[in-house]
């Protein structure tokens, strides 16, 4: 897929979906425009909430608004009624007189506020797109804003109620490419170490145009996902090799060896391309209850080869019954 809130937190600034850690959540705070008229209270806010140690964030009421410059205390009350709109505080009150105490407690869930998320996802096209015309880079950032204006609170509802937060931000991804690529912006070509050409239908094996499997790196299983999609299918994939990688990277870590994760992407295909109407794209075999049911199964059906032959043919019969129009989201092991 195009964006993966657990890889791309992996970055220093913005580690907040793994880090549950005030500071580094600030960062990518402050690269959210959402946030931006409310920045200083939301900073006074993380710092007291990491030198207190506490869920329960006091703070005196005098102290606080000499530092929002000697603003009212109805301000404060607007700033963070607005804040607590937007999902990143819970609970608000405050004490009695004018030496009294502004009482907060944020959201305990901020690496999935989808103000939050949306951002990252924009961050994440300007610095993985890049026009190829330095004059279309102007337009490109007005697309984004332009986007997140109209369609923003539509998508921000959809993470709301979806339980694959991922595959909603790429969709918002996607929208933004697409919008970029109808008024002719130009990106340039992803870098590749390998080059992924179909193969024919009946050939043997996709492996054959890469490394020996004990030595596979994770764009060696890019590689082979992409060529036996290729292979099995008849079509290219059309998702970028990012997409892919990024998606692989999640069934690259839940097992021990390099031989386990090509059995994982084959057991996929094989449940996945038995049927005419279903397509094997990159954002199933990284969905988290797929990945755990591939799991499951590989690890239930251990060396018995017949049965794990026997097991897949019974999979597939039911997989091929549910509505196309789901995706078989959850694979019924």
């Amino acid at each position: 897929m195009l964006f993966n809130v657990e890889q791309y937190a992996k970055r220093a600034i913005n580690d907040f979906a793994v880090t549950k850690g005030y500071t580094r959540t600030l960062n990518a705070v402050i690269l959210c425009d959402s946030f931006y008229k409310h920045l200083p209270l939301i900073q006074i806010i993380f710092n007291a909430a990491s030198t207190q140690k506490a869920e329960v964030i006091r703070l005196n009421k005098r102290i606080l608004r000499k530092a929002l410059g000697k603003c009212t205390e109805k301000s404060v009350d607007n700033h963070v009624q607005e804040l607590m709109k937007l999902g990143l505080i819970d609970h608000y009150e405050k004490t009695k007189g004018v030496n009294g105490e502004f009482i907060f407690l944020l959201n305990k869930s901020i690496d999935k506020n989808p103000y939050l998320l949306l951002s990252e996802a924009e961050n994440f096209v300007m610095t993985t797109y890049k026009p190829i015309k330095e004059s279309t880079i102007d337009r490109f950032d007005s697309i984004i804003k332009n986007i997140s204006e109209e369609k923003g609170d539509e998508f921000v509802e959809m993470i709301k109620s979806t339980s694959d937060i991922n595959h909603v931000l790429n969709e918002y991804v996607t929208v933004i490419i697409n919008k970029c690529q109808q008024e002719g912006i130009v990106f340039m070509p992803e870098k590749r170490k390998y080059k992924s050409t179909p193969l024919s239908k009946g050939s043997s094996t996709a492996e054959s145009t890469i490394k020996e499997i004990a030595n596979w790196k994770l764009e060696d299983f890019t590689t082979y996902y992409i060529n036996k999609y290729e292979e099995l299918t008849g079509q290219p994939h059309t998702a970028t090799r990012q997409v892919v990688e990024n998606e692989l990277y999640k069934v690259y870590k839940y097992w021990d060896n390099r031989q386990q994760v090509k059995e994982h992407i084959d057991t996929f295909f094989n449940i996945y391309t038995k049927d005419k109407g279903y397509d094997p794209k990159a954002f199933l075999i990284g969905n988290d209850e797929n990945i755990y049911q591939v799991y499951s199964y590989l690890n239930k059906s251990g060396s018995n080869k017949q049965q794990d032959s026997e097991d897949s043919n019974t999979i597939n019969e039911v997989c091929v019954t549910a509505p196309k129009s789901q995706l078989i989201r959850s694979l019924p092991f």
